[in-house]
């Protein structure tokens, strides 16, 4: 697909239509050819219309893209850091990420200012499921916070920040935390947050197609606040700082735990401008990472306990009506509507000639995980 270049394609623009020259100050020379863009990212409306623009490609199918920045908040210790350590081992090993796929293989340049060098060494071999990966990352982790050397609202932290991507030429830049990249600035303060995100932008001025990943946490829970699994867009506005941080990314997602009658769970989901982000269930792994449960193991997480008992007593009946598996088993009519809804949405349960069938094959396939699994 052709490519445009901003210059030539304005300056030709000007040159075949002298009525729309600016006007020009008395004495200066007007002409054609002697129109230059006026301002860089100043399109005519003819001009764009026929550009062609290359699509970008997913670095996570379904999840990430080039040249996109996300936000990823979670309360303090929820496991956000690794989280993000296992996303950055798939993306620079190429294996499916929590059952998204990973197209090939990238560079990652990962700023671990939460841990040292040892925590982050120890965690990494943890979790690897092979050692090609390590070729792919490089990791800036400071001993201590008073050594972190880079930022992104100081110019001289920018500076080092930008002669790493340079040396680096990372396809994923990996920023954990925000708070830690912004030390001397105030998440709260419209412009220092804007200019944190303008130095993330300004990266691409040497790599045009890095994408970015912010790792941010949380307010404090408030009762009765949206839950993540509920309200992704209204869950993500509980981003600490500044509104204009979730404003100006161009996706927001997050994990979130939860405890509830069928015990704990945890949660993935969030909003994007440009596709969907799927609500995942997850759970922990021996080696710290996670893994993303399918069928009715995501189904089992959502139900309450009264539901939880009438699915154990639909699938030993296998096919039922409303009214049998409501006598058979002696739970309340909406407890069982809720879960046949869900089932029915998992797709789990099939509906036909007023009878509900449970599908034997949906229960018994289990998504492969290439973390758990190994």
């Amino acid at each position: 697909m052709q490519q445009y270049e901003y210059g030539n394609v304005v300056r030709k623009y000007f040159d075949e239509h002298s009525e729309v020259i600016p006007q020009r100050e008395p004495g200066e020379e007007v002409g054609a050819h002697s129109v230059e863009p006026i301002i860089e990212g100043l399109y005519p409306g003819q001009v764009l219309r026929q550009m062609q623009f290359e699509a970008k490609s997913p670095l996570i199918d379904g999840l990430l893209n080039e040249g996109e920045t996300a936000l990823f908040v979670g309360k303090a210790k929820v496991g956000k850091s690794r989280f993000t350590l296992q996303l950055t081992i798939s993306v620079a090993s190429g294996v499916p990420f929590l059952g998204f796929a990973v197209p090939t293989n990238r560079k990652v340049l990962y700023l671990d200012l939460e841990n040292s060098p040892e925590i982050t060494q120890r965690r990494s071999t943890g979790m690897e499921s092979d050692k090609t990966w390590w070729g792919n990352v490089a990791f800036y982790c400071p001993q201590t916070l008073s050594e972190i050397q880079i930022s992104l609202i100081r110019n001289r932290g920018l500076e080092r920040l930008t002669e790493m991507v340079r040396n680096v030429d990372p396809c994923l830049l990996v920023v954990d935390t925000l708070r830690l990249a912004m030390i001397g600035g105030e998440e709260n303060n419209a412009c220092d947050i804007l200019q944190a995100l303008t130095a993330v932008s300004s990266l691409r001025r040497i790599k045009p197609r890095l994408a970015a990943i912010l790792v941010h946490h949380t307010r404090k829970s408030v009762v009765g606040g949206p839950k993540l699994r509920q309200d992704p867009a209204g869950w993500i506005e509980t981003a600490s700082g500044h509104f204009a941080l979730v404003g100006h990314t161009d996706l927001a997602f997050g994990i979130e735990r939860e405890t509830q009658d069928s015990g704990p769970s945890i949660y993935f989901s969030g909003v994007a401008r440009n596709h969907s982000v799927p609500l995942l269930m997850l759970e922990d792994c021996q080696d710290l990472t996670y893994r993303r449960l399918t069928g009715e193991a995501f189904a089992i997480g959502t139900f309450g306990k009264a539901e939880r008992a009438a699915w154990d007593r639909a699938k030993e009946l296998g096919r039922f009506t409303f009214r049998k598996l409501e006598k058979e088993s002696g739970i309340f009519a909406a407890a069982i509507a809720s879960m046949l809804r869900k089932a029915q949405d998992f797709g789990l349960v099939d509906r036909a000639d007023g009878y509900y069938l449970v599908k034997q094959k949906a229960i018994e396939s289990e998504e492969g995980d290439p973390w758990c699994d190994r």
